[in-house]
C-alpha cells in the first residue's frame, strides 16, 4: 500500500509477511469475520 496524491485509498489482502513489514502501514486483521486487530504502523506477527 502506497499513499496517493489524490487521496486514493488501495486494500491489499496478503499472508505474505515479507510485504507486510516491508510496507509498515495500517494493519487489520479479521479473525472469523471479527477485526482483532488495527494497527496504524504495523507488522506481521502471525507466526
Amino acid at each position: 500500500m502506497k499513499s496517493t496524491l489524490d487521496g486514493t485509498t488501495v486494500v491489499m489482502a496478503t499472508h505474505a509477511k515479507d510485504i507486510v513489514n516491508k510496507m509498515k502501514k495500517r494493519v487489520i486483521q479479521i479473525d472469523k469475520g471479527v477485526i482483532v486487530r488495527d494497527d496504524r504502523k504495523g507488522g506481521y506477527s502471525g507466526e
